[in-house]
């Protein structure tokens, strides 16, 4: 039997397929074979429900490995019930976890007792015995009792319940080694990383996903070096209330990849897993990266946000147009009746040239989700800054901003000049802002055979990483109140629809510099 078993990968089926020979092993006349609740009999037994409530008998006194009597209704009073079938029992615990027992069973014995006297007379005889009555013959039926287990069947049982259990512990060696691959295996086939840790947080175990993201294999996970600073105070606290509670744990945190300088955003869970007698053994964890999901809800919100801005800004060129085409009639007709002051006629020029700019501004720049009905044409770079200048000579002079022209006047750039004017009024409006009172920016230029490069530079406050990964994105400002985040988005789409683009580099407390690449021929722009 035990090499069959030995052999079995389910040695319990091997047991059960063996009752008739397992009978013997005690030489009983009836065997029960209970695993977790289910059971096979073979024999003479006591019925279902009695043997379940053997077993829990049995569950009820743990420290009891093997147990035997021939009078059974003596260590247990409803056993009268099925003493017929089972006055004698033998049993072994085959198994603490899954409450496994083979139970021994044998029949009552009924026996004659023939006494030298009537028992009860003699306990309570108040007289000596006379001669008569010292040979009188009293005979007794005794009930409840089996034959007895012998020392070599008990030792038989006991041999058998401990080569059991070395199965069992080899068999359950084998179920942790092949758990523990098919755990490794499981673990490092998921996208995801995933650690176990003691309640200190402490971990125990790591995938390769984990460390594939530069993340520690020992330590407080919530500790990690690539956990960004400002979520680690906020995560320790709730980690510890988890483990107060003993529930599981859920929050979203930034890691910082080894490949990337920006935290990723993951969503750590993790659940208390507990061992059979129900206490805590440990936790196990799951980070999953929300931080594509976030872009892509991020890029729908900014989607629907610039649909509503871009009919929003229809209405608002439609509005704005009709006044000032009618100013700039007025205009028109004031320089009819002032005809011999030069200086005044020069004003009235420049107001109608800046209104024409506005106007064609707002019909087509900022209606930036179509293209553009104005036509490319050659400019001077010099003029374009002159220009631009012009616009914000007031702001220049009360900031006392020295602003530097660092270029040839022969240098010209192609493209749709009220679009590109827009996009320097944009850059010199943001470096007007940024440097102190008294500061300096620089506007220069450069062109070869391929491109023509308009460099806006100052020595500003500059700006931070953050603010350079956000800088072209919609919406975004660091303006507050005073900025729509708008204005450097619409600039990077007029330059791409030119086939150009914009470059910045800037250091913090240093300055800021912005370069943007027209193509030199006009084949480059749509």
């Amino acid at each position: 039997m035990l090499t069959q078993m030995a052999v079995e990968n389910n040695y319990v089926a091997a047991i059960a397929d063996q009752m008739k020979d397992l009978i013997e092993v005690t030489d009983a006349k009836g065997v029960a074979l209970v695993m977790e609740g289910q059971f096979e009999v073979y024999g003479l037994t006591p019925d279902e429900d009695d043997v379940q409530r053997l077993a829990a008998w049995m569950d009820g006194m743990p420290d009891l490995q093997v147990f035997a009597s021939r009078h059974l209704a003596k260590h247990i009073e409803w056993a009268k019930a099925f003493s017929e079938v089972a006055s004698g029992f033998l049993a072994i615990r085959i198994s603490y976890i899954r409450h496994g027992y083979i139970m021994w069973f044998r029949p009552e014995v009924v026996r004659t007792v023939h006494w030298a006297g009537e028992p009860k007379k003699l306990d309570h005889a108040d007289n000596g015995l006379g001669p008569r009555q010292s040979f009188e013959t009293w005979k007794e039926l005794v009930r409840g009792r089996s034959n007895p287990w012998t020392e070599m069947e008990i030792e038989s049982a006991t041999d058998f319940r401990g080569a059991i259990m070395t199965i069992g512990l080899k068999r359950a060696e084998e179920a942790v080694q092949v758990g523990e691959e098919r755990f490794l295996q499981l673990t490092n086939a998921l996208p995801h990383p995933v650690w176990t840790s003691d309640d200190e947080g402490q971990l125990t175990y790591v995938n390769q996903k984990w460390l594939d993201q530069g993340l520690g294999e020992r330590g407080r996970w919530y500790e990690e070096d690539r956990l960004v600073l400002e979520d680690k105070d906020r995560t320790e606290d709730l980690w510890k209330a988890a483990v107060s509670s003993g529930t599981s744990f859920e929050l979203e945190v930034r890691f910082l990849p080894r490949s990337e300088p920006v935290g990723r955003w993951n969503l750590v869970r993790a659940i208390p897993y507990l061992r059979s007698d129900g206490i805590r053994a440990g936790w196990a964890g799951t980070c999953t990266d929300l931080t594509d999901r976030r872009q892509r809800e991020t890029t729908i919100r900014m989607t629907e946000k610039l649909a509503l801005t871009g009919r929003m800004t229809s209405v608002i060129a439609h509005e704005i147009n009709n006044p000032l085409e009618a100013i700039i009639n007025l205009l028109y007709l004031l320089g009819g009746r002032i005809k011999n002051d030069e200086v005044a006629r020069g004003y009235i020029g420049s107001a109608e040239a800046e209104l024409q700019r506005i106007s064609g501004i707002t019909k087509q720049t900022l209606r930036w989700s179509k293209k553009s009905v104005q036509k490319a044409e050659y400019g001077a770079v010099t003029e374009l800054f002159r220009d631009v200048l012009q616009l914000f000579a007031g702001k220049i002079r009360n900031r006392q901003v020295l602003v530097t022209i660092e270029c040839e006047e022969d240098i010209r750039f192609y493209g749709t000049i009220g679009q590109l004017s827009q996009v320097m009024a944009n850059l010199l409006s943001n470096a007007i802002q940024a440097v102190e009172v008294g500061g300096q920016i620089w506007l220069g230029a450069t062109s070869d055979a391929e491109a023509t490069q308009i460099i806006v530079r100052d020595n500003g406050s500059g700006m931070s990483k953050e603010t350079l990964r956000n800088l072209f994105q919609p919406f975004y400002s660091t303006k507050g109140d005073l900025g729509n985040g708008l204005g450097l988005y619409i600039s990077h789409e007029i330059v791409e629809r030119h086939g150009g683009s914009i470059t910045v580099e800037s250091e913090l407390d240093v300055g800021t510099k912005v370069r943007v690449s027209l193509p030199t021929y006009s084949s480059g722009y749509e």
